[in-house]
């Protein structure tokens, strides 16, 4: 090529470009190609001249770039090279890497060229793959989720097994978001679904509850709460289907209590002037619901007490048996509870009527739990003539209430517990996905500028924050592995001396500026565990110590090994936990609240926690506010 093809100012631009450069004829042979282009593909500058571009091509589809290159000859236009698909350019040792091609006809003093711009994208496909990898890890996550999750991006969907457990519809048989609501709720889409979404996007994350129609017809109850991402809305279903058929009974079974205290206090005001035929009626229904009843006479200027025989009874007590006045029954109430029960009919006397319940134990031993209604009747001068009360055992249903209360409040416990999940993983995952998703713009940013130089602190930043997540999901599936009882543990022989050389060339790479890490173990030289768990067991709490402590600071680890047992110290000098935090420090997706703007998932301690449970040792811990804290680990010597 000619000399008068170019000028200065072209040949400045050419050779300093950032990009690699190619210019070639119509025959397809190089007539002009940059340093950066001759280095991309592994040639000395100038070596690549009157070669044809084919040598560039990898072999397999080097047959098929002749025709390519004579029709773009007869319609010359700029454009990208094999769009849509990924191209591969072949270095002079024979290797191969991914690049991005940019064609420009061009027209010198007659002749025919054409210029190719050459990339290489060798580290936006490793981008690619990571951020791949890294949205499966976390799919993989969802799906061992013990509630349903649906993944929500534009109309399409994605369940986990638990959804399809719950609806009875699987993956394959919905197609969109929008079906699968309208199979399942029955309701318009228009008028739910998208006032749904208008609500999170707003930040408004209610937890709603609604009934739905699984694929066998049945009815079922679901509580869902939504949480909107980047891409789309995430959704995650529990099944509360038994809680509201145990809350219905419950209700069912208070109503007929009120309607049968109702019915109760009628019957008892109208046949109070004829006590033999209500005295057969309650004997009837006292047998048959556990009934008896106690009634204080006033007539004739007397006080005079009784007691049913069913009411005796209940008591374990004989009808006839001496001395059986009010302070008779009264003994088989203890303390507190006989003083409430004396100033309760004292009032429900004073008032005229009144219910309370009162616990009791009876002549045999056995707790009771009684209802008593009483009622007082006065004469046509209004004067008191009658009290009468009514006992039941409520034991029964007591003991039904106490059930579901407990029920109740371990179905509220495990709610709080997947509230703090959800919000911890989703504030865990959305920092790193965010910082990795604006890393790669900005990796395009300087692609598109030809700032290779910058590149760097952006990689350096995605595999920080995919480090960071995989951390995270570590964590979930060692605790996932310790639920599922699937860790058994493996003592053998480990030598100390290759075992901590190890363990700290996985940590060195977390160590803050100028921090140290100390192991010692007097000259120990070797003990019997099971070196996988015990690493797991050291690296969460050396990690914490680390991520805990100033730059400059030290972390000791200390091994002494007894005849009994192993004991282990980390010693960090650290922020320390807080007073009020530290009876919390082994309860799952707890963090302390000095540390909540560190990087953490709260799983740690939980997992060191059952780690040595399954090795039947112990860990304690004692700790100073900015000062530092010391965790101490006991472990048999000979493990199970």
């Amino acid at each position: 090529m000619k000399q008068t093809k170019g000028n200065s100012i072209f040949q400045s631009m050419f050779l300093d470009a950032t990009i690699g450069i190619i210019v070639a004829n119509e025959n397809g042979e190089i007539q002009l190609a940059n340093k950066l282009a001759a280095s991309l593909f592994g040639y000395d500058e100038g070596e690549l001249l009157n070669h044809t571009i084919e040598i560039l091509i990898p072999k397999k589809v080097r047959s098929k770039h002749h025709s390519h290159r004579e029709n773009f000859h007869k319609q010359p236009k700029p454009r990208i090279m094999g769009e849509g698909s990924e191209l591969e350019g072949l270095r002079k040792d024979g290797s191969t890497f991914p690049l991005e091609i940019s064609l420009s006809p061009l027209n010198v003093d007659g002749e025919k060229l054409v210029i190719a711009y050459v990339n290489d994208i060798t580290n936006r496909v490793k981008v690619k793959q990571a951020l791949q990898e890294s949205e499966m890890r976390f799919r993989n996550i969802v799906n061992k989720l013990p509630v349903g999750a649906l993944i929500i991006q534009e109309d399409k969907l994605e369940i986990n097994g638990a959804v399809e457990n719950i609806t009875g519809y699987g993956s394959k048989e919905i197609d969109s978001i929008k079906e699968w609501f309208e199979q399942l709720s029955g309701n318009d889409f228009e008028t739910n679904w998208n006032n749904y979404q208008q609500d999170l996007r707003s930040g408004f994350q209610e937890i709603r509850e609604i009934s739905i129609i699984r694929k066998d017809g049945t009815e079922c109850w679901i509580k869902f709460q939504g949480y909107q991402f980047n891409q789309g809305v995430v959704l995650l279903i529990n099944d509360i289907t038994k809680t509201r058929s145990a809350e219905k009974v419950l209700e069912e079974n208070r109503l007929r209590l009120e309607n049968y205290a109702i019915d109760l206090e009628r019957a008892v005001h109208l046949k109070t002037r004829q006590l033999a035929v209500s005295a057969q009626k309650l004997e009837q229904a006292s047998s048959l619901s556990k009934i008896g009843y106690w009634e204080i006479d006033f007539s004739e200027g007397k006080s005079q007490i009784t007691f049913s025989k069913e009411y005796c009874e209940l008591y374990g007590v004989e009808e006839d048996a001496p001395g059986q006045n009010k302070e008779y029954f009264l003994q088989f109430i203890e303390g507190e509870e006989r003083a409430q029960v004396v100033q309760n009919t004292k009032n429900a006397i004073k008032k005229g009527s009144g219910k309370f319940h009162y616990k009791a134990t009876n002549k045999s031993g056995k707790e009771i739990y009684f209802q008593a209604e009483l009622k007082c009747y006065y004469d046509r001068f209004g004067e008191l003539e009658t009290v009468f009360c009514v006992v039941q055992d409520i034991s029964e249903q007591k003991k039904a209430e106490l059930q579901l209360e407990t029920s109740l409040a371990r179905e509220r416990e495990l709610g709080q517990l997947k509230s703090r999940f959800v919000s911890m993983a989703s504030h865990e995952f959305r920092t790193p996905l965010t910082s990795i998703l604006s890393s790669v713009s900005l990796i395009e940013m300087l692609n598109a500028k030809g700032k290779l130089a910058g590149q760097e602190k952006y990689i350096k930043r995605i595999e920080n924050s995919v480090d960071n997540l995989t951390s995270i999901l570590n964590d979930f599936l060692s605790l996932e592995k310790l639920e599922s009882g699937n860790i058994t543990i493996q003592p053998k022989e480990v030598l100390l001396k290759d075992f901590f050389e190890e363990l700290k060339d996985d940590i060195s790479a977390n160590l803050k500026e100028h921090q140290a890490l100390v192991f010692n173990h007097d000259g120990i030289d070797s003990a019997i565990f099971d070196p996988h768990l015990m690493k797991n067991i050291l690296l969460n709490l050396i990690s914490n110590a680390i991520k805990y402590s100033a730059k400059g600071s030290t972390v000791t680890v200390t091994l002494e090994l007894s005849e009994k047992d192993l004991k282990i110290e980390v010693v960090d000098q650290g922020v320390g936990i807080p007073v009020e935090d530290q009876k919390y420090m082994f309860t799952r997706f707890f963090r302390a609240n000095n540390v909540t703007n560190i990087k953490g998932t709260g799983l740690g301690l939980t997992i060191v926690k059952r780690y040595l449970d399954l090795m039947h040792g112990e860990i304690n811990f004692t700790s100073i506010e900015n000062e530092g804290s010391t965790f101490s680990l006991v472990i048999p010597r000979k493990t199970p």
